[in-house]
C-alpha cells in the first residue's frame, strides 16, 4: 500500500549571475521532501533533479554536453560563455520525488510528491 507522499519544496533558489567572456556560470537550487502527517513512512526516495532552458516556446531539457554539466543535479554548471549568444538566457530546475522500492520488505513505502514535479 502506497502512503502518502511527501510535498517538496525548494529550500535555495539559483540567482541571477553575470559572467566575463569565456566565463562560467554555475546555478545552483536546493529542495526538501517532507511528510506532514505521515510519520511512519520511510524515506527512502530521493530528489531528483532537472535543468531546462526557457524559451518563448516552452521549456527545453538541458543535457550534458561540452557546454553544459550537472543538468540532472542540484548544480548546473556553463561553461565558455560567449556574448551575444548566451546574454539574457533562462535556465529553470524542475525537482520531482522519486520513491524508494520497498514493497520487499516489511516497511512502509511512499508514493510520489503531491506538488510534484515543482
Amino acid at each position: 500500500m502506497d502512503l502518502n507522499g511527501p510535498t517538496l519544496a525548494y529550500t535555495t533558489q539559483p540567482s541571477d549571475v553575470t559572467v566575463n567572456p569565456e566565463g562560467t556560470a554555475t546555478f545552483t537550487v536546493a529542495a526538501e521532501a517532507t511528510f506532514s502527517g505521515n510519520t511512519g513512512a520511510s524515506d527512502s526516495g530521493t530528489i531528483t533533479f532537472q535543468w531546462y532552458e526557457t524559451t518563448g516556446g516552452g521549456k527545453i531539457a538541458l543535457t550534458n554536453d561540452s557546454k553544459f554539466s550537472g543538468t540532472t543535479t542540484a548544480t548546473l554548471t556553463i561553461s565558455d560563455c560567449q556574448t551575444p549568444s548566451d546574454n539574457a538566457r533562462v535556465f529553470m530546475c524542475e525537482i520531482s520525488y522519486t520513491p524508494g522500492n520497498e514493497y520487499d520488505s516489511d516497511d512502509k513505502g511512499t508514493a510520489g510528491a503531491l506538488n510534484e514535479p515543482l
